[in-house]
């Protein structure tokens, strides 16, 4: 990546010539502090290995897309995490006034939660395929139940409450189940509430959140691209989808088998 310092020198419209002569020693003073303070700028970027690593006042970066490397041009380097034991004198630093305590231990690929108004939360846990509820009963700040509301779903992610159901994101398509506050199993079948397509194939990027709009009627899904550099057109039937009594059929998908959410 190529590194600028920008320095902008403001003259009268006569010429350079013209102006240069009548610089004087105010003027000369000036053009070389600006020339030590250049080369400054210069000598502390080569000194700094993998990013500029300072802060100075009206430094710019410019990258041009001409510049980049093209995809692949060097060999790709993954950096997963790995699983550590915690030191026993490992604490969280916190604001005075607030505690953190342990809330659930021992889930199971806990990814995305939500929170019901009874202080319930809905856990999103996509490597065995299931939604559980957490409850502290007592108030103490630990969940003494731990209940599975939903299981046998493909990579469930996205979360989120309305109307009486629990609408649940997957790679593929949008479910819910029938959910009151309170409740520690759905009421009811859980049925598809997304037109075939219109998420992709669940493919690269499969992660689902779900947003409703302000007005409660239509609601947002996230849908990450399958790659990371090859170009993809979105999903053909991508579309706003109506929640409620009036959803056009389109909408409803029940010709997929079961299990595929």
């Amino acid at each position: 990546m190529k590194r600028f310092a920008s320095f902008e020198a403001r003259g009268a419209s006569s010429g350079v010539n013209r102006g240069v002569r009548s610089m004087g020693i105010v003027g000369v003073a000036v053009a070389v502090l600006a020339l030590v303070f250049a080369m400054t700028i210069t000598d502390a970027l080569s000194e700094t290995r993998g990013g500029p690593g300072i802060d100075v006042l009206g430094l710019r970066f410019h990258v041009k897309v001409e510049d980049l490397p093209e995809p692949y041009a060097t060999p790709s380097v993954a950096n997963s995490a790995r699983r550590t034991v915690k030191p026993s004198a490992a604490t969280l630093q916190v604001p005075e006034g607030f505690r953190v305590n342990l809330f659930a231990g021992e889930l199971d690929h806990a990814r995305w939660m939500t929170v019901a108004d009874n202080g319930d939360v809905l856990l999103a846990e996509p490597g065995p395929g299931k939604i559980t509820i957490l409850r502290d009963a007592d108030g103490d700040g630990d969940a003494d139940i731990n209940q599975v509301f939903l299981r046998g779903l493909n990579r469930p992610h996205g979360l989120a409450i309305h109307d009486g159901h629990l609408y649940i994101g997957g790679p593929r398509r949008i479910i819910r189940a029938a959910y009151r506050v309170g409740d520690l199993e759905p009421s009811g079948k859980k049925e598809v509430v997304s037109g075939r397509g219109s998420l992709g194939q669940g493919g690269g990027h499969w992660t689902r959140n779900i947003v409703f709009a302000p007005g409660r009627r239509t609601f947002y899904v996230a849908v990450g691209s399958e790659g990371n550099t090859n170009p993809e057109a979105p999903p053909g039937n991508s579309t706003a989808l109506q929640c409620g009594r009036q959803w056009p059929n389109h909408f409803r998908d029940r010709s997929e088998k079961p299990g595929r959410d």
